[in-house]
């Protein structure tokens, strides 16, 4: 393969070539700071007769021959004959640059400048990238589009994608039918949770533009045609799964679900989100609590196990890990789960007040 397309993560120069680390975020191609340890960097030398500059963050296409490189850090690096930039560095977007003038003058020496005079602080001579400039501010947050700019969030990407195959792997081998449970449902889940109520809503310039062409007796009617989309019946976000998969259990005996799942609790905690994606399943003719908490160990084993296995998953995870995820982790491999009562459970946290 001698054309490549992808997103310059590191640039330095050296005489009359550029060396660029080029990654296409699918497999985690090294810390934005150090690449040292990662022998799947894919290196890019471009003569400067191509390209004269390139900024870290820009997207590239590149064709050319393939050489052994010179360095340790990689096998072998993509000599450039073509080079084309498609887009430039996003960073004029992540800093609120509204004009061409303003964006122009984002070049060499004046990049530094400017940035610091943005972000309100002087920056070392050697982390300006993308992933020091999007996680050292509020920008990030402010613009969720511009998320997969940071490695760590590209990490959690790929974990969550790989979380989602494995799982589906698990109850594809135990046999269960995967079922896709409406967004839209009438029943809130036995009140498991406040629940979004689903209403239409006529935009403004619709209201506006109707207003202008009709009467305002057809806008009454209209107004009531919304408000009646569904009937008599009120609708909501799901929940919960649950219902829906006991319904199905009544003709297939094994079923899951991994669906998103809304909450309408006013917090910004992680244990209570407005969103976010539930696995739920449901096994009929199942009577044995004991061989239930066997199967949900199984499953367990089988996720953090299978997620060990692969190195691009092992990558991403010890970028984000810490010394009491390490811990938990391998205790979850090795150690046999504790069952108990609720009420022995109970017992063992007030001990550990």
């Amino acid at each position: 393969l001698n054309y490549l397309q992808g997103w310059a993560r590191k640039v330095h120069r050296k005489g009359k070539y550029l060396f660029v680390h080029l990654d296409d975020g699918l497999n985690n191609s090294g810390n934005d700071k150090d690449n040292s340890h990662n022998g799947s960097m894919l290196q890019v030398v471009i003569p400067r007769s191509l390209c004269h500059s390139v900024m870290v963050g820009t997207a590239l296409e590149l064709s050319g021959e393939w050489t052994r490189s010179q360095g340790s850090k990689q096998p072998m690096e993509l000599f450039a004959s073509k080079c084309k930039p498609i887009t430039d560095n996003p960073l004029c977007e992540l800093l609120m640059f509204s004009d061409v003038e303003a964006y122009s003058v984002i070049r060499e020496k004046l990049f530094r400048v400017y940035i610091e005079a943005v972000i309100g602080f002087r920056l070392s001579c050697d982390i300006y990238t993308i992933k020091t400039i999007a996680e050292t501010s509020d920008a990030m947050r402010q613009r969720l589009h511009l998320r997969p700019l940071s490695s760590n969030f590209r990490s959690v990407l790929r974990l969550r994608s790989q979380l989602n195959v494995i799982s589906r792997q698990f109850y594809e081998k135990e046999g269960f039918i995967e079922i896709d449970t409406p967004m839209i449902s009438c029943n809130d889940c036995e009140g498991a949770g406040e629940a979004f109520l689903v209403k239409v809503v006529v935009s403004d310039f619709i209201h506006e533009l109707i207003s202008i062409i009709y009467s305002s007796a057809i806008m009454i009617v209209l107004a009531q045609e919304d408000e009646d989309f569904f009937g008599d019946n009120r609708f909501y976000l799901p929940v919960s799964s649950q219902l829906h998969l006991e319904a199905v259990i009544s003709g297939i005996s094994k079923v899951y679900t991994l669906s998103p799942a809304f909450r309408a609790e006013k917090s910004l905690s992680r244990q209570h989100l407005a969103e976010f994606r539930m696995l739920e399943a449901e096994i009929a003719f199942l009577d044995d609590l004991d061989e239930l908490c066997s199967f949900v160990e199984r499953f367990v084993r089988f996720v953090i196990e299978r997620l060990k296995q692969s190195t691009c998953v092992q990558t991403d995870y010890n970028n984000m890990s810490n010394t009491f995820c390490d811990q938990v982790v391998i205790a979850i491999i090795v150690v046999d789960f504790f069952f108990c009562q609720y009420s022995c459970i109970r017992y063992l946290i007030a001990l550990c007040k």
